[in-house]
């Protein structure tokens, strides 16, 4: 229902509209506060609650309950106050020896060591620890007497390949790039055993490119049993996922996302530290040039990766299916694929028709990913296809080990293959030349794919529509069918790089 009117005595919204938060020991957390009160800093409740969640451990385990969390919030609502007092805490309180907080800017990474260094020089019992305090052009430390350091940097994707660390920050993280991740990650290496090591992602909505953080997202909408993510995110829904009834109720997308109401649900810090009126004259000044951008960096909503079109629709993909056919014939391609949140794998089989289409079909898909390999070693057997195609630089690389040790030979294409896969693929929906028997899991996944664009759009991959939809059947039919179109794959462990991501 639409708002109208300020009331003063009103906040912002504090219960996070997303939440994966598992239980654990608040005893950290409690740690975490008394000091943050020392040094005179104090918090709206989500902040407090996000803490708690942050900072929740596992005693039988003497681990962290979320050794991964996700923070997305929208500007200027006071989420690097969780992280000063997080650093803070790393460093005097549980004894973590080395502390790295990384920033897509070196601006923000100088920020939030500003920040921390003052409030800690200006308590004496702290300061009274301190050792030395770096502050060259690209580096900025802190040293305590103990040897303890919790370095300040921004990201590059050879950055802190010397290091280790026992907490990682990445702050910014809609622009973290998978390369810049595969470099960092590994300097938790070291004190993984001996240590406790955590990771934190702190942003605001995610953009088109932001993979690293949707994948993120993915799996706290997952909730999988044994991933240990925790992820909060303040946020409203974005336009495109209301129902039909809720756009009547609203009438317009300009009252939707120009209504205070919706600012307050999707800022806990409405009122606090942003005048709701700011807000409001924001709205006015970029729903005409620029609403996709106030709904990304105010309210929380994500960018969507082509607008809000689907590439394949329901009724083009439906026209292409056929009766069911008989037995697999040669060539016969296998491909598997897994989604981000690794909850499941599917198995998609494609063979040429006596025509020129080439018919794909999803052989099989279940919960969970262990059951891949005796799956396949049955259809092996059965059917001998000639090839198995395998993203190793997607989540299905997970199942590499298994596979080979089960004396399975995959095929695992290059990025600039998948690349041309996936064009081969959406020309044989535009020309008719593919076919299918109607699987609805198939027909959900395919109408479910967007294009991530490179190289100034000249080619493209495979992306979702939305962060609700599995389009892992979809890729892996794109694979199975390219391949028996005659497109032979790069065979590539290390994904290759195309030009920077739109």
């Amino acid at each position: 229902m639409q708002t109208n009117s300020l009331h003063d005595e009103q906040i912002g919204r504090q219960e996070p509209r997303i939440s994966l938060l598992r239980k654990g020991s608040n005893e950290r957390a409690e740690d975490a506060l008394d000091l943050a009160d020392l040094m005179g800093m104090t918090f709206d409740p989500w902040q407090e609650s996000a803490i708690r969640g942050m900072c929740a451990f596992d005693r039988p385990r003497w681990r962290w309950t979320h050794p991964e969390f996700g923070i997305v919030e929208n500007r200027q609502n006071g989420k690097s106050h969780i992280f000063e007092v997080r650093v803070a805490g790393g460093l005097y309180r549980w004894g973590e020896r080395s502390i790295m907080y990384t920033a897509h800017q070196f601006d923000a990474a100088v920020g939030l060591f500003n920040r921390v260094t003052d409030r800690i020089e200006s308590t004496r019992v702290l300061s009274r620890k301190i050792k030395r305090i770096y502050t060259s052009n690209n580096l900025k430390q802190i040293i305590l007497k103990s040897g303890q350091t919790a370095t300040f940097k921004s990201r590059t994707r050879l950055s802190a390949r010397s290091m280790t660390a026992e907490t990682l920050i990445f702050d910014e993280a809609f622009a973290l790039d998978p390369a810049q991740q595969a470099a960092l990650r590994p300097i938790l290496a070291a004190l993984s055993k001996t240590g406790n090591i955590q990771t934190l992602y702190g942003s605001s909505a995610g953009q088109v490119a932001s993979y690293v953080l949707a994948d993120i997202r993915s799996r706290a909408l997952a909730a999988a049993p044994g991933d240990r993510l925790g992820y909060i995110e303040h946020s409203i829904p974005g336009w495109h996922e209301l129902t039909e009834d809720e756009r009547e109720e609203w009438g317009t997308i300009e009252a939707y996302y120009g209504d205070p109401e919706s600012h307050r649900l999707a800022n806990p810090g409405w009122n606090i530290r942003i005048d709701p009126t700011y807000l409001v004259q924001e709205f006015t000044s970029m729903q005409k040039t620029s609403l996709t951008e106030f709904a990304r960096e105010y309210l929380g909503v994500w960018d969507r990766p082509t607008g809000c079109h689907t590439v394949i629709d329901k009724d083009e993909w439906s026209a292409l299916a056929i009766d069911k056919i008989g037995d697999p014939r040669k060539p016969l391609v296998a491909a598997i694929d897994v989604p981000p949140s690794r909850d499941t794998a599917s198995i998609v089989f494609a063979w040429p028709l006596d025509d020129s289409r080439i018919y794909v079909e999803l052989i099989d898909r279940a919960e969970g990913i262990g059951w891949v390999p005796a799956r396949m070693k049955e259809l092996i057997r059965k059917w001998h296809p000639d090839q198995i195609i395998l993203k190793a630089d997607g989540p299905a690389g997970q199942l590499l080990p298994s596979l080979q040790h089960a004396g399975i030979t995959t095929i695992n294409p290059s990025l600039t293959t998948y690349a041309a896969y996936c064009g081969d693929f959406l020309t044989r929906v535009k020309t008719g030349t593919i076919s299918h028997s109607g699987q609805e899991e198939l027909t959900d996944a395919v109408t479910g794919l967007a294009q991530r664009l490179f190289r100034d759009g000249e080619v493209f991959t495979w992306t979702r529509v939305d962060t609700l939809t599995d389009i892992s059947p979809a890729i892996a039919a794109t694979m199975a069918a390219a391949t028996v179109s005659g497109i032979k794959p790069t065979r590539s462990t290390v994904p290759r790089r195309l030009d920077k991501p739109l």
